[in-house]
């Protein structure tokens, strides 16, 4: 029979007279029987496991989730090579991956003139991906339309851009950060309005500390949108700042915010806002893609930063394995799962790759070792949280023929939690919510906490989108619960979510994809039927509240000779000169 996993066995091998037929190599018999003990491995319970290799035309550098489940990976204007690919640097090869069919499909983007290769990435309120700047230094933004398909090109920025980040704000605009070559001071992109540069946000704070500059830490800033609707700078240089882009009559000013503990400067380290205002950090190196690089160590620093009131900063249990250029990912049961990186600053190499994946607990605060990688995936690699509680691990290299690291693949990774009994599932969810709605949800009977993750998108470790919410949910016992979606933008910027519904043993259902916007339909209340004669005098306020506390405008058609309605206040008044139907429009 099979043997369970972490468990100690003793084997015994009689020998002697006890059996005088078992005989060492020499052929003699064994003068004595021999024991020996041995422990197991974790078996899937414990370690999960790793599926089959997902096989991409190009390599995975760039990916997102989509709201119809399907995964997106990009790279640059060559399949295999950044620097010296084929033709002109004007397109982006893609792949779609339907992971319900398993089916692979190639898209060379090249109606938008823009090698996508590290640039900003988000996800919009509309689940669209909106991407900017790139290779080699541009100004160009292209959003893709997971509807159709289709990718657009939008508004220019002001400054070329190559390895910024950009963060998706409570507002549903994107701030985008940093990258090189020009001054990386921050610009704000409204749709239909373009690109807006915030003189009162540069990089340069999170650049230098005490006079020293980290050099190329004007790439890959680490943003958050926060609890208080500002942003925060993580890292990856060990000085954190607080970014508002409303301040300053909207020119924008930052705000010191403390020191990353003791940490270093930390390049390519994995951050995940694992819960409401709480950030993980681990990893990193301080001499990423500099001289030295592959003698200079990785780091196994991790720390808890929490930035709901005042800042503060936990040193937790070091990771068991030094990494940069790691992917972290928020799971549906809090945990944090991280996988691949390198011991050193080296790029486009696998030698020193961290092959032993590890999954960090917020309750306990320590790290659990995971199933060994099956490819090496460091430096453009890539991951992602699926909607079936996976996790998508894929990429590294795209250094061309001299690279031994290109790996145009990936493989599904399924956490410990899916090999704990059945799962539970969501039997019925809306398909989208406002803030602080409550809302109805069915499921099996078994299902006893919720959670929200956020659709993300991802490139060089930086994935601003992904967070974790938890749900306030109450049930009947039999599957049917309410729950209350987040209270506001701040804390859940709009876009679209994985629901997830979890059981006892933390086992996650599949998910409910659903959006969360702040284009929710006012409430308003019904004025009654008003009886007035001609010639009186009219003042009837129409009353109606946005559910997320939107500022409302009014208009009204088909009002009597007379009347007009304050866009501002909703009152209708006036002289009423003759008697008509009346229709309030609101939005």
């Amino acid at each position: 029979s099979s043997l369970a996993g972490s468990t100690s066995y003793s084997v015994s091998l009689k020998g002697g007279s006890t059996d005088p037929r078992v005989k060492d190599v020499a052929g003699n018999a064994l003068a004595a029987s021999v024991t020996w003990t041995f422990t197991t491995s974790a078996g899937s319970s414990g370690i999960g496991e790793w599926g089959p290799k997902i096989n991409f035309s190009t390599v995975p550098v760039a990916a997102a989730v989509l709201p119809n489940g399907k995964l997106l990976i990009w790279s640059s204007w060559d399949r295999y090579d950044f620097i010296s690919g084929t033709g002109n640097r004007d397109k982006t090869y893609t792949n779609l991956y339907d992971p319900n069919t398993g089916q692979v499909t190639e898209f060379l983007v090249s109606q938008t003139a823009h090698d996508m290769f590290c640039p900003g990435t988000s996800m919009l309120e509309d689940g669209r991906i909106h991407v900017s700047g790139g290779g080699p230094q541009v100004t160009t933004t292209s959003i893709y339309n997971y509807s159709n398909n289709q990718w657009q090109r939008d508004a220019d920025m002001s400054r070329r851009r190559w390895y910024n980040a950009s963060t998706t704000l409570s507002s549903g605009q994107v701030f985008t950060l940093g990258g090189i070559p020009e001054d990386g001071i921050g610009e704000l992109w409204t749709e239909n309005s373009g690109w807006r540069v915030l003189s009162g946000l540069p990089i340069t704070p999170l650049t230098e500390e005490n006079g020293t500059h980290f050099d190329l830490s004007e790439q890959h800033p680490k943003l958050f949108t926060a609890p208080n609707g500002k942003l925060f700078a993580v890292g990856p240089s060990p000085r954190m700042d607080w970014y508002d882009t409303s301040a300053n009559n909207g020119n924008g000013s930052i705000v010191f915010a403390g020191r990353r503990s003791d940490d270093i400067y930390a390049q390519n380290n994995v951050a995940v806002m694992f819960d409401v205002g709480k950030i993980l950090t681990a990893g990193g190196n301080p001499n990423y893609d500099l001289a030295n690089a592959e003698n200079t160590p990785s780091s196994t620093n991790a720390y808890i930063v929490d930035i709901n009131s005042t800042v503060s900063t936990e040193k937790i249990q070091s990771m068991h394995y030094p990494r940069a250029y790691a992917n972290g990912v928020v799971l549906p049961d809090g945990k944090v799962f991280v996988a691949g990186g390198l011991d050193n600053g080296d790029n486009f190499t696998d030698v020193g790759a961290t092959m032993v994946p590890e999954l960090f607990d917020p309750v306990t605060k320590t790290w659990t070792e995971m199933a060994t990688l099956p490819t090496p995936r460091t430096y453009h690699s890539v991951a992602l949280l699926m909607p079936d509680a996976s996790v998508f691990v894929g990429g590294g290299g795209l250094g061309g023929t001299n690279c031994n690291c290109n790996h145009p693949d990936g493989e599904i990774y399924k956490p410990p939690y899916l090999f704990k009994g059945a799962r539970p599932s969501i039997l019925n969810a809306p398909t989208s919510l406002g803030y602080n709605n409550v809302f109805t949800v069915n499921t099996t009977p078994d299902v006893t906490r919720f959670s929200l993750i956020r659709l993300s998108s991802v490139t060089h470790t930086v994935n601003t989108d992904q967070r974790f919410l938890p749900v306030q949910a109450t049930g009947n016992g039999s599957g049917n619960f309410s729950l209350v979606a987040p209270a506001n933008a701040n804390i859940a910027p709009p876009g679209y979510y994985m629901l997830f519904a979890l059981n006892a043993n933390g086992v996650p259902s599949v998910a409910k994809i659903l959006q969360i916007t702040g284009k929710t339909a006012p409430v308003i209340t019904n004025p009654g039927s008003q009886t007035n004669p001609i010639g009186a005098q009219i003042n009837l306020p129409i009353i109606a509240t946005s559910p997320i506390t939107e500022t409302l405008s009014y208009s009204a058609t088909g009002l009597p000779t007379g009347l007009s309605i304050n866009s501002n206040t909703g009152v209708i008044n006036g002289t009423l000169t003759a008697m008509f139907g009346l229709l309030i429009l609101y939005k």
